[in-house]
């Protein structure tokens, strides 16, 4: 009987043991699972921040896209001004030129015949 009792003893000192070492298992796991479960928020926590940064990077260029879009209007629109007030000054300038050449012409003409009239006036 007290050999029945030691194996059985022995048996559930096995037992014990087994289920210690089962313990030690799933709680080595179970530690093992938490780090890995805070390794994975934190690599999320890192990818939502770097896509934040990302998404503001590409607002603020997308602003300065815009202006620079803005700017560029603007600067055609002063520059098609411009050119438009030089073609009206240049057309006036060449109507007036246009103008006193035809004067000058009829000028001259004038003088020709003048002189003409004083040639004959002369003989």
């Amino acid at each position: 009987m007290i050999i029945g009792l030691e194996k059985e003893i022995q048996s559930i000192t096995e037992v014990l043991s087994k289920t210690e070492s089962e313990v030690q298992d799933l709680t080595t796991e179970r530690d093992e699972a938490i780090r890995s479960k805070k390794e994975a928020e934190q690599d999320l926590l890192a990818t939502t921040n770097r896509l934040k940064n990302k998404s503001q990077e590409a607002e603020a260029k997308t602003k300065q896209i815009e202006l620079l879009k803005k700017e560029k209007s603007q600067s055609e629109i002063a520059l098609n001004k411009s050119l438009t007030e030089l073609k009206e000054k240049y057309r006036k300038q060449g109507k007036l030129l246009d103008e006193e050449q035809l004067e000058c012409k009829k000028l001259e003409e004038e003088i020709e015949t003048l002189e003409r009239t004083i040639q004959e006036l002369k003989k």
